[in-house]
């Protein structure tokens, strides 16, 4: 289905169609065929998709087939973790899992930018509350 303006068009019973089939069956039949649970194991899903399934880890959970736990750290005052990415993100689509505990009123969280800081997107914690900021 597809959301225009508020309306809802049901893609269902199409108007006009030739040679096609409903769904996405070669990519949905790999997570559907009891392949489900090798692949991603007890901690995460099978997503179909365009291109080629993927596992959706639960929390806590990372890596292709949701087999790596997450390591929690601590941080003090004033610390921080900077990563630089090895790969090419995918251009239009990018998740992020985060999981936090905290008692402070004010800092920052995560924080995503690019290497000169004129695009960005901020997590952060301002007067006790979730906030984000972003400039892209």
């Amino acid at each position: 289905n597809v959301k225009h303006n508020s309306k809802l068009y049901d893609l269902a019973e199409p108007g006009l169609s030739r040679n096609s089939i409903p769904g996405c069956r070669p990519t949905e039949e790999v997570c559907n065929n009891n392949y489900q649970g090798s692949r991603c194991g007890d901690h995460g899903r099978c997503v179909g998709s365009l291109r080629a399934p993927t596992c959706e880890c639960n929390p806590g959970w990372t890596g292709p087939y949701c087999t790596l736990e997450t390591m929690p750290s601590t941080f003090n005052q004033q610390s921080y973790v900077k990563y630089a990415l090895s790969f090419e993100p995918d251009r239009f689509t990018t998740e992020i899992q985060l999981r936090f505990r905290t008692r402070e009123e004010q800092g920052e969280l995560f924080r995503v930018s690019d290497q000169h800081n004129r695009e960005y997107g901020i997590l952060e914690i301002s007067s006790s509350r979730l906030k984000f900021r972003y400039n892209l």
